[in-house]
């Protein structure tokens, strides 16, 4: 099979050009409407039945609210991995919540920061696995979801043993509780919470160290159009000047902290 980037590209933008074109209808500014895509990450954005739910799915659902002229397109929830390559090869492609790395830099536009979170290393309880530190925690195998920044961050430290897995989140679950993995590199609370849907009890994992502090953005492909990335980081701008976004956040939290947000 060929390697060729350009037709690699155009078999992508082939696959997914009725996404890109459904629910526009002909009258509406597609040209300014970016194609606005994410991923199941619970509690920051997840979809529960039709809804989406999470402080990174209000504020960007806000965003769209505010920017939108026309016909609105909504957002598309994708694997992650889908997301990501159709962030990295289509133009007008937003993606969140997308962790802004040293790797990333200069793969998008950025607009945000819209969150963050932590990344954290983290062992299935009652197991014998001890590492207070990454330099430690090489001799195991750890677990990371694919193209996730963590996978990033693991290569660019050298780890040895790395078992990243595509698709949901739950399937690393099962990789740690049948020791396939003896550490998973995820954000917490998310692990928390993946573990929980794959019906896990309460405290099944838990954290050992957190690995980094990650702030959340919406990434925007390459050739995106500018004023739309411009009014896109506007808006954000004036919604954390206005309240709206403090709002969004500490309600957020609350629930958090009184564990509400299943």
């Amino acid at each position: 099979m060929t390697s060729c980037p350009i037709l690699k590209y155009l078999l992508l933008l082939t696959a997914f050009s009725a996404v890109l074109c459904a629910d526009i209808p002909a009258h509406a500014n597609a040209a300014q409407q970016p194609l606005v895509v994410t991923e199941d990450l619970a509690p920051y954005n997840y979809q529960q039945g039709r809804e989406l739910k999470g402080p990174c799915n209000e504020i960007v659902l806000e965003i769209l609210r505010r920017t939108t002229k026309g016909i609105p397109r909504g957002v598309r929830v994708l694997p992650w991995s889908r997301a990501y390559a159709l962030a990295r090869q289509v133009p007008n492609v937003a993606l969140y919540s997308t962790v802004r790395s040293p790797e990333r830099e200069h793969l998008f536009h950025w607009v945000g920061p819209i969150y963050h979170d932590d990344l954290v290393m983290m062992r299935r309880r009652g197991s014998a696995v001890k590492a207070a530190n990454l330099e430690e925690a090489k001799k195991y195998t750890i677990g990371v979801m694919q193209d996730y920044a963590g996978e990033d961050l693991l290569r660019r430290n050298n780890f040895p043993k790395v078992h990243s897995l595509p698709g949901a989140p739950e399937q690393m679950v099962y990789m740690l509780a049948h020791d396939r993995v003896d550490l998973w590199l995820e954000s917490w609370p998310s692990g928390m919470y993946y573990a929980a849907r794959a019906g896990k009890p309460t405290g099944w994992i838990e954290p050992l160290f957190t690995v980094a502090r990650e702030d959340l953005y919406v990434a925007f492909s390459l050739f995106s159009d500018q004023e739309t990335i411009r009014r896109w980081s506007d808006t954000l701008q004036s919604m954390k000047e206005d309240g709206t976004y403090r709002k969004l956040i500490d309600r957020f939290e609350e629930r958090l902290a009184n564990n509400q947000l299943q």
